[in-house]
């Protein structure tokens, strides 16, 4: 009896610590930990050899950071704008316009290849983009493609009629607006 609660209490160590060391993951390619209960995409992307994701989220928060002071700015510069202008009649106030909010590039738009159209069952779609830096994440089904879609890692045959939607991303950039093919297999 005592050699069975032995062994059941070493088994019970033995899960309690593989949970433990288990519970997060080092993301080798930024060397930081990836937790699977705040970030379930980015644990199963590092548990599969992909980097996760996480460092576009954290881009994309700093872009929209970014976008609120820019509009604070933007909102400041409209009312001192505005109390001057009131302050001094003239009916030229064009001349004293705010600039252009700064914004962050946009990584360049992926290109589908073949072009949509009838095309016969097995045919290989490409999806390329210009920005040698750019992570491209697709889907066949017809749904905008998204970060947490699957992540384009070469040509894929078309077997029945589909809708392939890609999306370009760079970490460093805004992400691409989505390119689209709709594909109808011949008979």
């Amino acid at each position: 009896m005592r050699r069975a609660m032995r062994a059941l209490a070493m088994g019970v160590v033995l899960m309690l610590g593989v949970g433990a060391a288990s519970a997060q993951l080092l993301d080798t390619s930024t060397g930081m930990l990836v937790d699977p209960g705040t970030d379930p995409a980015d644990y199963s992307a590092v548990m599969s050899g992909q980097p996760g994701n996480f460092t576009m989220e954290l881009a994309m928060d700093a872009q929209a950071q970014a976008q609120e002071q820019a509009q604070e700015q933007q909102d400041s510069e409209d009312f001192m704008n505005s109390t001057s202008a009131s302050n001094q009649p003239s009916d030229d106030d064009s001349a004293a316009a705010a600039p252009p909010a700064p914004t962050w590039p946009v990584t360049a738009k992926p290109e589908i290849s073949p072009n949509g159209g009838k095309v016969a069952a097995g045919t290989e779609v490409t999806i390329s983009d210009a920005d040698a830096g750019a992570i491209l994440f697709y889907t066949t089904d017809g749904s905008k493609p998204t970060p947490a879609s699957p992540r384009y890692d070469g040509p894929f045959a078309v077997s029945a009629d589909e809708k392939v939607q890609a999306l370009g991303f760079d970490l460093s950039e805004q992400p691409s607006s989505v390119a689209a093919e709709t594909f109808a297999v011949k008979n």
